[in-house]
């Protein structure tokens, strides 16, 4: 009996207790991280710092938790850990841990692990996981959505950051894309993992930014966006033809959406006279914090509430790449400056107001 008190005494922890609290102390990381780089400023040497200290912190993370996977690949909280790796850490798998998210194929938690990939376009490991996901979990909703998955894919494939894919391969991967796609929009009754949307609406909406990439371009028509603004009205675009309208897609969370404001409220003021609209897109807010930031900055003016995560159903449609990101858009509903500032931005309002003259 002595012995096995002490044996108890000495075990491991459970691996799901000790990934919970390898999650936990990331997060801590995470936070940590976040006040440093707010309290550095423009201080560039401090910056540095800060990166190269989280870096460390966050590679070793990662190594602690690719090595309890690695000695325990048989117990359920596994895919845990490679649910923190892929999501959270935003790690890539190496062949083993790609092996055993594949093995566990049928889990029904691989739609979680499916939608941390869905970016990951053009990476064989990420591919190989969602697909045989989408091809043989016995579950309906998780097959829906890795299919959806497999289609965000394709498109981060076609239009990978940081390099120019030729036309000649990229028309067949937005061809993919939107096959998977219109599969996915059939799931009207599923919902993501998060359980805040369905797939069927999801993928609805990225139909609707394929189709609209050849107008968000200037000299392209704007694409409508009907929806409810922080007061829950309901708002659409095309309301507003006949007027100069200004839509700016932006965050409380976003310094320099945040930065822009003053511009803007002199914007407002100064044309609230004219055939003028300045129309925001608020983005990845708690809609009470959303509310507060417009009270608390005197942000006037309407916003479309977009959602509290930064991947709304306007910004899908309208392909927003960053934020703030600034429309100008012109009596006929046609794009005329994407992402003007200061004063190339007053100069477009006013050229703009010249030609209704």
């Amino acid at each position: 009996m002595l012995l096995l008190s002490l044996f108890l005494l000495v075990a491991d922890p459970p691996v799901a207790d000790r990934l919970a609290k390898l999650a936990s102390d990331f997060a801590a990381l995470e936070k940590s991280f976040d006040d440093e780089l707010v309290a550095a400023k423009h201080d560039n040497a401090k910056l540095d710092e800060a990166n190269r200290v989280y870096n460390e912190k966050w590679r070793k993370a990662a190594e602690d938790v690719q090595r309890l996977v690695e000695r325990h690949p048989d117990d359920p909280a596994a895919l845990d850990g490679i649910l923190l790796l892929t999501g959270d850490m935003r790690w890539t798998l190496d062949d083993a841990q790609t092996e055993l998210a594949i093995e566990k194929k049928a889990d029904p938690r691989m739609g979680r692990l499916c939608f941390n990939l869905n970016q990951r376009g053009g990476e064989p490991w990420a591919e190989s996981i969602v697909e045989a996901v989408a091809e043989s979990n016995p579950s309906r909703e998780v097959r829906a959505q890795a299919v959806f998955c497999r289609g965000c894919q394709y498109y981060h494939s076609a239009f990978a950051s940081g390099r120019a894919v030729p036309e000649s391969e990229m028309a067949p991967l937005v061809e993919k894309a939107r096959r998977f796609f219109r599969e996915a929009a059939k799931f009207e009754d599923v919902k993501t993992p998060d359980g805040k949307t369905t797939i069927g609406l999801k993928a609805t909406h990225e139909l609707n930014r394929l189709d609209n990439l050849p107008n968000l371009r200037v000299g392209g028509i704007a694409p409508e966006i009907e929806a409810n603004d922080l007061d829950g009205k309901r708002r659409k675009l095309s309301d507003y033809r006949g007027k100069v309208a200004l839509v700016v897609f932006w965050g409380s969370w976003c310094g320099p959406c945040m930065a822009i404001v003053p511009q803007e409220k002199a914007l407002w003021e100064r044309y609230r006279d004219k055939p003028f609209v300045l129309l925001g897109v608020n983005c990845g807010d708690k809609l009470e914090m959303a509310k507060k930031t417009v009270a608390d900055k005197g942000m006037g003016w309407p916003s479309w509430y977009d959602g509290d995560e930064t991947r709304g159903p306007i910004e899908t449609d309208y392909d927003v790449p960053h934020w703030p990101r600034i429309y100008l858009i012109d009596a006929k509903g046609v794009i005329r400056s994407i992402d003007a500032h200061g004063k190339e931005l007053d100069e477009a309002v006013q050229k703009l107001f010249a030609e209704l003259d």
